[in-house]
Parts: structure tokens; sequence; C-alpha cells
């Protein structure tokens, strides 16, 4: 009995929680939706059941569209993560609930009943009370009483979240043991990425709303994609470097694949993960058997049952930045995650702050990032965004979408996170001026736009970005995204902030700014700093005259809904009153 899903979305408020999933899963599968909170999979769960309304797309089982059909006619057993027991009735009375409803013959209904309770492992516990059960054992009595009705779908929300380790651990044993048993196709839900590994046929990560990749659970943590679904799958290491015809490049060292990689031009910047136990340390380089990367210090170190795990800090590589784990703003040097099985950590001992010896076994390059155009309202004749889009998006390594007004995406598909768009890349929503004066940025169903450029009339791809920042985290979405686009383009880049009139400058100012630079800098970013007083959109206006720079980038968080929108007011609605006279690439950041 199969399930397929074909571009199910599903709005809250005008916001899409889940946005134009796609997806097959195959008869008697064992089919995992793992992402964050959040993230969707619940709501797509329950839209698979019936239990939330589908607002676009088809919901197919088996064959049959049952996107209207009522959540009792689908064939479908559905568990939860808080059991919903009826507390008054017995365990018998819990399994057997919805044969009796069905008006099954009291002699099937205790059969059925006792068949699933020895599945489950509760044989002999018919007369007793939720409350007398443990949370484990609760549990077991929602997934007999799920099976009751002989379900061809199994549908499970998080089912083990409130249990401790150990009993997690047992219940996703008798779960696939049942599953397997009674040939039900199942979906479960979790945010439990081990959970997810031990029990998926395929895994499924979605985040945003979005499903991002899918794939066997080897597959994904071999060989992800991008850098949301490598991290959220285990530990990573996640360095921007260079690739080669053959190979990919850290500094001067050339590393081994351990996987296929997608075919980049020579000298494209290439996201390169490392897992943890594919590094090895030695304290002497002599003996080391892989491709050597730098020596470090042990920061620190951590016993896990089975392995050891370490820290090690590097200097500095030229031409290679980290982006996971996540340093401090501005930093430079790398920190790595390293792990080594016990017998290898008890035979060669290390302490913290020992120097050793870093090398790489294996490593697996993620998929090209990618930076996508949406054109709002480019498509008549005279369109300057039109005009710069095509242009700005191939020197880019980029591509152009010209979709109608009401299929404009939302932050979720427009935008980006610093962490996502590391390697999956990200979208602009490009428009002329006039289209933003017109419609205060409010485009589509209450949707809050992601990244918006903006157009003022004939432009050149630019070589001169400015980057006005408001010092703080918001600045470092702004200065981040810039990065990227200036990197692409071979660009120069101006960071500046502007004071108010007569103030002196805070030293939290200056480090902020220096740490900016560091950031473009390690891609190898042409960058200086720049501090100006007076009024900001005037300050701006002046600075794009005086320096000949070509694209402004400044930021605008988004604060959430019913909040008014920033190009109502404030500077950026100063700056589209006064029009600059050079494309502005407007940064949105969720505000916290």
């Amino acid at each position: 009995m199969s399930i397929q899903l074909d571009g199910l979305t599903k709005r809250y408020g005008g916001l899409a929680v889940v946005s134009r999933v796609s997806l097959d899963i195959a008869n008697g599968e064992m089919f995992v939706l793992l992402g964050p909170s959040g993230s969707g999979k619940s709501t797509l769960l329950r839209m698979i059941a019936g239990l939330a309304e589908v607002d676009e797309g088809r919901v197919w089982l088996d064959g049959r569209d049952v996107t209207h059909v009522s959540p009792s006619k689908r064939g479908i057993g559905f568990v939860f993560q808080s059991y919903a027991l009826f507390r008054n009735m017995t365990v018998a009375d819990n399994v057997e609930f919805s044969l009796r409803v069905r008006g099954t013959r009291p002699d099937v209904r205790r059969r059925r009943r006792e068949e699933l309770l020895e599945l489950v492992g509760l044989a002999g516990f018919g007369e007793r009370r939720p409350a007398q059960l443990s949370g484990g054992q609760q549990q077991r009595v929602a997934l007999a009483r799920a099976l009751a009705d002989a379900p061809a779908f199994l549908l499970l929300d998080e089912p083990f979240g409130a249990l401790d380790a150990r009993i997690r651990t047992e219940l996703r044993q008798t779960l696939r043991r049942i599953q397997r048993e009674c040939r039900v196709t199942a979906v479960f839900v979790t945010h439990d990425q081990e959970e997810a590994l031990e029990l998926a046929d395929r895994i499924g990560v979605m985040n945003f709303g979005r499903l991002l990749e899918v794939g066997a659970p080897q597959e994904l943590y071999l060989r992800p994609r991008s850098a949301f679904v490598a991290g959220f799958l285990g530990v990573s290491n996640l360095v921007v470097g260079e690739s080669t015809p053959t190979s990919v490049r850290l500094g001067s060292v050339d590393l081994p694949l351990g996987t296929e990689t997608p075919v980049q031009p020579r000298g494209q910047r290439a996201q390169i993960l490392l897992r943890p136990e594919d590094l090895e340390i030695r304290a002497d380089r002599e003996h080391m058997r892989s491709a050597v990367i730098g020596v470090g210090r042990v920061e620190e170190r951590g016993f896990s049952g089975p392995v050891e795990r370490l820290r090690i800090r590097l200097d500095p590589i030229p031409g290679v930045r980290q982006v996971a784990p996540a340093l401090p703003y501005g930093a430079s040097e790398l920190v790595f995650e390293v792990t080594r099985p016990q017998p290898e950590a008890v035979a060669r001992t290390v302490k913290r702050g020992d120097m050793v010896w870093v090398g790489v076994r294996r490593c697996h390059v993620l998929a090209p990032a990618s930076v996508e155009i949406t054109l709002f309202g480019g498509t008549r004749p005279g369109s300057h965004a039109r005009d710069f889009a095509g242009r700005f998006a191939e020197s880019l390594h980029g591509s152009v979408r010209y979709p109608d007004e009401a299929a404009l995406l939302d932050p979720m598909q427009t935008g980006d996170t610093a962490s996502q768009s590391e390697v999956v890349g990200f979208g602009l929503t490009a428009m002329d001026f006039e289209d933003a004066e017109a419609r205060q940025g409010e485009f589509g169903p209450g949707a809050p736009m992601g990244h918006v450029l903006v157009v003022p009339g004939p432009s050149e791809v630019p070589r001169r970005l400015l980057i006005c920042v408001a010092v703080g985290e918001p600045g470092k979405v702004d200065v981040r995204v810039a990065e990227r686009i200036a990197w692409r383009l071979d660009a120069e880049a101006t960071v500046m902030t502007v004071l108010p009139e007569g103030k002196g400058v805070p030293e939290h100012v200056t480090r902020f700014l220096e740490a900016s630079a560091r950031v473009l800098s390690s891609r190898g970013v042409r960058t200086r700093t720049l501090i100006r007083h007076g009024s900001p959109s005037s300050e701006v206006l002046s600075e794009i005259k005086e320096g000949g720079h070509d694209l402004l980038v400044v930021g605008a968080p988004f604060r959430g809904p019913g909040e008014p929108h920033p190009f109502r007011g404030g500077v950026m609605g100063r700056l589209l009153r006064e029009r600059p006279s050079v494309p502005m690439l407007i940064v949105r950041s969720q505000e916290s």
C-alpha cells in the first residue's frame, strides 16, 4: 500500500508551514520524516491522516485520491506522542475501542486484542488501566490500538519523545519488528537523528516547511547535498575549500574524495564535509596515514561510551573558511570535532593542551551553491529589474524565475538562513523601484518577502559593494549574504555603519566592523570599513556617490506577522523615497 503526496501545501495566517511537498512512499516501507521543531513534519503527517485540511495538492493512498476523504475512511492507524489513551478504560477496552465502534463481534474483538497485546509484549495486561502502566507500556497499548483495525498505513507522530533513552531503544526495536510482521506502510515523525537512522528504510529531512532531501540513512549521512542535512544527521565539520579537476583542496593539500562529487569548474569554491570519524590524529607526522592538513591543539576531550570525542583548534589555513562547528563572528582559525574508538584512544592517549597532527581519511563535497532570482512584475517590456536580474544571475552562476504574482514565495522559499544558504544557495526577489514603492513590499497573501533586490534603472553587474550595517546580530546576516555575492563577482566591499552626529565611536562598533572585514577577507574579498555620522539615509546616499559604489546592501529584519513592513518607514522607507542611483539588496533576517 503506497502513499503519494503531490505538491502538498498548508498555510496558517497566510504563511506556508508546509510548502509544495511531493513524495512517494513505497508499499511496506518505514519512512521517517526528520526535522527540527516547527519544520512542518507533524502538519504533513496530519494532512496524510486527514486531521488537517490540505490547502493545495493531493494525497493518494494506494492509488486512491483521499485528499477530501474523512480520516475514518482512509485505512490509517495513528499513534500520538501523548498516548491518547482513554484513562477510564482498561487496556483491553482501549485496544478494542475502534473494533467495538465498527460493530465487530465480541469473539473477534477478543481474539484480535489478545493477538495484539502479545505482539507488543503486554499479554496478561488487559485488565489494567493506563495509570497502572509505565510510559513505555502505555505507548505499546497505543500502538496495539492503532493496529486493531489492521490498517494499511501506520502514522506515528514522535511516539517515543517523552520516554527515556533505554525505553526508546526497546520500543524502536519492537516497532520495527511489528511493522515488518504486519507488512504495514509506516510514516514516523521525529526530531531525533539517531532514531531516524536506526528505524528508517528511507529518511526525508524537512526544514521551514520544505522537504530538503530524501534517501536511505547511509546515503544521507555519507553523501548529503546540503549543509543543513549534513549537520542534522550527525556532527559535521564543514569548511569552504576549492575544487580541482579530480579532487578538492584545503589550502595546499589535496583531499581524498570518499564519495562521488558534483562536477565543478577548477578553482570554484567547494563546500567540504569532514565527519569526525574521518579525521585522523597523531602525535608525530611520520606515522600519519592520511592527507595531513595541519597541526592543532587539543581543547576538549570527552568520554562518550564507545568513542572518545576531541575538539582540536588549528591555525588559519589560507583560503579556507569554516562553516561548522560555528565559530565566533569574525574568527579565522579552524576548530574540528574528532572521534576515535576507545581501543585507539587507549592505545594512543592525548590530553587537553597536547599538540597533534590532523589528517583527513575521507571527505564529501556538497552540492554547489546556487542563487535563484525570482522576478516580480519583471515580464513587462522595459523592466530594468528583468534586464539586470539576467546578467546578475549569470555572474552569480544562478538562474532567474518568472512566476506570476500569486506564485511568489514566502521566506521559506525565497529567503535563506546563514546556515542553509552557505551550501544550497539563497533566493532573491528582484523588482523595479516602481513595484517596491507602489506595493510597499506586501506581496502574496500576507506573506513577508525574503531578500529583495530593487533596481532603479539601467545597471551594470556590481563591482563595488556598499554594505550598510547596524551593529549586532542582524548585521552579521547582512555581511554573510553580501560576502557570498562579493566573492562570486570578484567585487570589492565597503562595510559601513552610521552613527549619530557628534557621537564618538564605541569600542564595540570598531570590533564589529573589524570582525565583518575578517569575514569578507576570509573569502579573498578586498574589504575596507567606514564610519559616517549623521542621518543614515543621507549618509548612505552620499557614500554611494562619493565612493563610486554600484550595489547597496542593507538589512531589514522581519519581526513577525502583523508588524509593520520595513518598506513603510524608517531608513528603508526614506531610501525608497529618495531612490538610490544603484540597485539595492534588502537582506531579511528573523529578529528574535
